[in-house]
């Protein structure tokens, strides 16, 4: 599967997550993180709760796209951004058209034997 048809799927799964109520931006944690950048963190405006909600939630759907991608063609690159965040480098993508980016990127520099794994194979059989 292309990372162009993967995107279109993983947001048809969100929109039914949304669609049944769920939410993926209103993570208390999250929110008091993002919420410290305001200006008064104390007393955040009326617009700044709902801005890092969505903030957020951009933020969590990312991340999920890029754990969900196909694991023999991007484990190195889960390994390595779970490493960063490990030593306290955040370097997931904050968006999904980063993520896409990133997957994208990263596939340009797979060995050959990964990167066309999702073409038909073309060769010549002896029979």
């Amino acid at each position: 599967m292309t990372n162009a048809r993967y995107l279109k799927e993983f947001q048809g799964r969100v929109k039914k997550v949304e669609t049944y109520g769920g939410s993926f931006g209103e993570e208390p944690g999250l929110l008091m993180k993002e919420l410290q950048s305001a200006a008064n963190p104390d007393h955040p405006t009326a617009k700044e709760p709902s801005d890092a909600v969505k903030k957020v939630s951009k933020a969590i759907q990312s991340i999920l796209f890029i754990s969900g991608s196909d694991s023999k063609q991007y484990s190195k690159l889960n390994n390595t951004l779970k490493e960063d965040y490990g030593k306290g480098h955040s370097n997931y993508p904050t968006t999904l058209s980063l993520a896409l980016n990133l997957l994208n990127i990263h596939e340009s520099m797979l060995p050959r034997q990964y990167a066309n794994t999702n073409k038909q194979e073309e060769g010549v059989a002896f029979i």
